[in-house]
């Protein structure tokens, strides 16, 4: 894959890759072969190794859910090697993602835990931390009734990490609070 002059995110490393085990919607960094010649191998994470993680878990990938708003970090047909659907529903970072990426993500969702066999819905932006945990718990908080603080925490306990951008947690409370009036 071409690296197009790009340097690694500064924050590589900050928040380190696990295998998600939190069925059915897990959050996870996104893979990230990068360059198979430039990247060292104790940095990557490829689609392999989450197929194979997932797998050793007794877990089946079913769905990768990709909110970068980039296509450097891997080619998507080496999940579609495994069988397993990406779709990208591009978010830019740092700003609450819109109106329409939700629906768009919603939908995905709601579509793929129809199935009679969903397997495991891995969400990923850069750091699996903040566009997938808003993303997440919004629909946490719209599909299952969670309360922003219990969608929070699930998330948190789930990936590892929390959320830390102020914006995007208040607009989750703000978002259960409009929530509870309706």
């Amino acid at each position: 894959m071409k690296t197009w002059g790009l340097e690694f995110p500064t924050t590589w490393g900050r928040f380190p890759c696990r295998i998600p085990t939190y069925p059915p919607i897990s959050p996870s960094e996104r893979p990230r072969e990068y360059s198979k010649t430039t990247t060292p191998v104790t940095r990557r994470f490829t689609p392999t190794q989450l197929v194979g993680g997932l797998k050793k878990n007794g877990l089946k990938l079913g769905l990768v859910v990709d909110l970068t708003h980039t296509s450097i970090y891997y080619d998507p047909r080496e999940f579609e090697q495994f069988g397993v659907q990406h779709i990208k529903v591009e978010c830019p970072g740092k700003v609450v993602p819109s109106a329409d990426v939700y629906k768009k993500f919603a939908g995905v969702i709601r579509s793929q835990l129809a199935l009679p066999d969903p397997g495991v819905v891995v969400v990923h932006c850069t750091h699996g931390v903040n566009r997938t945990g808003y993303l997440i718990c919004k629909f946490l908080i719209d599909h299952f009734k969670y309360s922003s603080d219990d969608a929070i925490k699930t998330f948190s306990k789930s990936r590892g990490y929390s959320m830390e951008y102020k914006n995007y947690l208040d607009d989750l409370q703000e978002y259960w609070q409009c929530s509870c009036l309706s």
